[in-house]
């Protein structure tokens, strides 16, 4: 009797394979783009909050040509982000000034859409895993702070969208586009001098020179600003909220600041698991304060531990975000203003990219690259 034949089953090739798992990542990253932008927009202008319509009010003045002032006719430079201002102005002098609001929603949505996309590609490329990067977009784009200050109507989206083309470019040696978006970082709050000073430092010690070029365009993208605000308001380019928050400082502990920052590090990755599981347990024994203590401290640690394994997995560019969410940090725990929950959105992504680092070293993730 014969024996029966065995069935041979073909296995699909290597480039059937590739793309399938192109035609996947491409699905899912499409999805991932589309919750992005419906968590964003679902309210309209519902979310937007006051401080938000204190910017498009000086956007509105922008708009009717009274210029970058909270009330016509009065030179007061009262919001912290001129670009901002002048973008939406521009904007709504074409559209009309009643669109101004949803046209900051609707733009801060199109910035975290492009924020994302940009982590997608860096990350990816840098640790060699499409998914990887896949992570650390989404994980910016669905991250509850920046969430609530882009669909808030604040500047957030867009200086985080700067921070992160600053230093990209910086990463790869481009001083012309480094130093123009670190100009325009400038315009739109003053402390985007600290991503245009972290960039300076990069290129100078990558070069072992001076960066003439990125310092050139940055002056001429940011000069105009600066010599127009100071020859206007009373106090320059600053904003006189600073000056008036300046001069309240028993409103602010000495370390809320840093407070805040190590609780946002706290929360992050693993650690929120470890906080919310102490906070829980520490109820039912009558120990919160003692177990919430023990547990922020183990999630700091862990956490510091996890961004300096993505920052080396991560090569140069693991670096230059380490070391500019360092300093943001530091400059805002030194400087100790009121600590606003949208001063915390770009460490969001750096925090995003560097933790996704973090799981690309992983020895046992290996994912092919994706075209």
């Amino acid at each position: 009797m014969a024996a029966p034949a065995l069935e041979m089953r073909e296995e699909p090739s290597s480039n059937a394979r590739d793309l399938r798992d192109t035609r996947v990542y491409r699905l899912v990253l499409v999805i991932a783009i589309i919750a992005i932008l419906a968590l964003r927009l679902r309210e309209g202008t519902g979310n937007i909050i006051d401080d938000a319509y204190l910017t498009l009010r000086d956007a509105r003045n922008v708009a009717q040509g009274a210029g970058v002032v909270y009330n016509a006719g009065e030179t007061v430079l009262g919001t912290t982000t001129p670009l901002f201002a002048l973008v939406y102005g521009a904007i709504g002098a074409v559209v009309g000034v009643d669109w101004i609001p949803l046209s900051a929603v609707l733009g801060n949505a199109l910035a975290d859409v492009l924020a994302v996309l940009l982590l997608v590609r860096w990350i990816g490329r840098a640790a060699s895993s499409p998914l990887v990067g896949l992570a650390a977009g989404v994980a910016y784009g669905l991250a509850p702070r920046a969430i609530e200050y882009s669909s808030g109507g604040m500047e957030a989206p867009l200086y985080t969208l700067l921070i992160l083309i600053t230093l990209y470019e910086a990463a790869r040696g481009h001083q012309w586009t480094s130093g123009a978006v670190a100009g325009l970082a400038i315009v739109c709050r003053l402390d985007g001098a600290l991503v245009g000073l972290v960039a300076l430092v990069w290129l100078a010690v990558a070069r072992r020179r001076v960066p003439w070029r990125f310092v050139l365009i940055a002056t001429i993208v940011a000069a105009p600003w600066l010599v127009y605000a100071s020859r206007v308001y009373p106090w320059g380019p600053i904003p006189q909220s600073i000056i008036a928050k300046a001069h309240r400082p028993w409103l602010i502990g000495p370390a809320d600041a840093l407070s805040h920052l190590v609780i946002q590090l706290a929360a992050a990755a693993i650690g929120r698991p470890l906080v919310a599981g102490a906070a829980i347990l520490g109820e039912r024994v009558g120990r919160t304060n003692g177990f919430l203590g023990i547990a922020t401290t183990l999630a700091v640690a862990s956490n510091i531990g996890l961004l300096l394994v993505g920052a080396r997995r991560l090569g140069s560019d693991g670096m230059i975000l380490l070391g500019f969410g360092v300093a943001y940090a530091a400059l805002f725990a030194v400087g100790n203003p009121l600590m606003l929950g949208w001063y915390q959105v770009p460490l969001e992504a750096i925090l995003a990219a560097l933790f996704a680092g973090a799981v690309a070293a992983i020895p046992s993730i290996r994912v092919r690259h994706a075209a």
